[in-house]
């Protein structure tokens, strides 16, 4: 948790002994020892403000501007004058899809901008930009201070934490940073060390709070500030499997059981049947994750956006590729046109369900899921999207009735 930007020998802003902690009934952290946290509906959090026994020149506020997806568009820090708060530092945000692409001031001057190339995956964004950022250059905003109109480039460790930046012009060291175990910050020397943000994991870093802004969560002295949303119910996380004996896609979904038929987050299901089939796809194997950053193991693994990676053995879901209705077309575009229609009147939702084609799947591939699903067994589901160009998708997925702990 930070500290408003005094520093750490302050004796109105160094964190208490015993620092006590509260949180709200989503397991959002509401107050520590310094801050007060306002979470949104989304268990974003929005508002970062110090405590009331804080002396009024050590009190600040902090409130962000959040989209539903998770990006941020605007932060605005405020001081305490002895009444009240007022605006002394606002900053606007630029993305290409999930990753940070500008820092712009308040006139929407360029503070910072970034060069993005590969990231650890291999793609422009398959690890969300995490290893990804080639240069950071600063703008002509009076918050550059002396770095203004100055280009940097970056280098990493093997976890795509930023380790250091070299000044284009010169080839001199800029900045320098080094991290304990769990992203707690142990040096920050340079010119350039201050105002560059993307630091840890290549992910923001926030000076004013003294955390790393994750795209889905916040993180600060190796605790989370909230629960892993892959925990959600409705929350479905999606990655490509970069183990060596599968390139299909890694699918596991959290759900409640619906029989009530109230909407899923979401994902829907059709026909009935699936409500009762998804409350069981559950993982307790991530339980225990909630509050560690990439598994406790650092070393080897990414977190992607601020959530946990899904282990190689846990394997709730897969999709059948290139499959059609085998036989039950006309029946299976049947019920296909009709939750097309459906999903139209909501956008960003999918739907899953049985249908003929899918239980004939089943039997067709019912050696196959036992291999996959083990002793709980599985089965065969239509999956019903809008891609990126609003057209209705169709495949089928086999979920297993639970997960296993191990398996092909």
């Amino acid at each position: 948790m930070g500290k408003f930007p005094k520093p750490r020998t302050d004796p109105f802003t160094t964190r208490p002994l015993y620092d006590p902690f509260t949180y709200d009934l989503d397991g959002n952290l509401t107050s520590d020892g310094l801050w007060t946290n306002l979470w949104n509906g989304e268990n974003r959090r929005i508002t970062i403000e110090s405590r009331s026994t804080l002396a009024t020149a050590a009190k600040g506020k902090v409130e962000w501007t959040i989209l539903a997806d998770g990006r941020w568009v605007e932060r605005v820090v405020s001081t305490n004058n002895g009444t009240s708060y007022y605006p002394s530092q606002t900053n606007r945000y630029v993305w290409d899809n999930q990753v940070l692409l500008a820092v712009l001031d308040h006139t929407n001057g360029v503070v910072l901008s970034f060069m993005r190339g590969l990231d650890l995956s291999g793609s422009l964004q398959g690890a969300g930009g995490v290893g990804g950022v080639l240069a950071v250059k600063a703008g002509t905003s009076a918050q550059c201070g002396a770095m203004t109109n100055t280009a940097h480039f970056t280098c990493y460790d093997g976890n795509g934490n930023v380790t250091a930046l070299m000044n284009a012009a010169t080839g001199e060291e800029s900045a320098r940073y080094e991290y304990a175990p769990f992203a707690e910050k142990l040096r920050e020397t340079g010119p350039m060390a201050k105002l560059n943000p993307i630091r840890f994991s290549t992910q923001y870093a926030d000076d004013v709070t003294d955390d790393t802004k994750y795209l889905f969560r916040d993180l600060s002295d190796g605790r989370w500030f909230s629960r892993d949303s892959l925990e959600e119910f409705g929350h479905i996380f999606i990655q490509q499997n970069r183990w060596p004996e599968t390139e299909k896609l890694l699918v596991v979904l959290r759900m409640p059981n619906i029989s009530s038929g109230r909407k899923m987050g979401r994902t829907r299901g059709f026909g009935g049947e699936i409500r009762t089939t998804m409350s069981a796809v559950k993982n307790p194997q991530l339980a225990h994750f909630e509050y560690q950053s990439c598994q406790n193991d650092l070393v080897n693994r990414f977190d992607l956006y601020g959530q946990v990676e899904v282990p190689p053995t846990v394997k709730c879901f897969y999709i059948l590729q290139g499959v059609v209705g085998l036989g039950v077309a006309a029946a299976d575009w049947i019920i296909f046109n009709r939750v097309c229609l459906d999903l139209a009147d909501h956008p960003g939702e999918e739907a899953y369900g049985p249908s003929p084609g899918a239980a004939a799947l089943t039997i067709v591939h019912a050696a196959a899921i036992s291999v996959h699903c083990g002793a709980g067994g599985g089965r065969v589901y239509m999956h019903v999207w809008f891609d990126g160009e609003c057209n209705c998708k169709r495949n089928y997925v086999v979920i297993c009735n639970e997960c296993p702990s191990g398996g092909a």
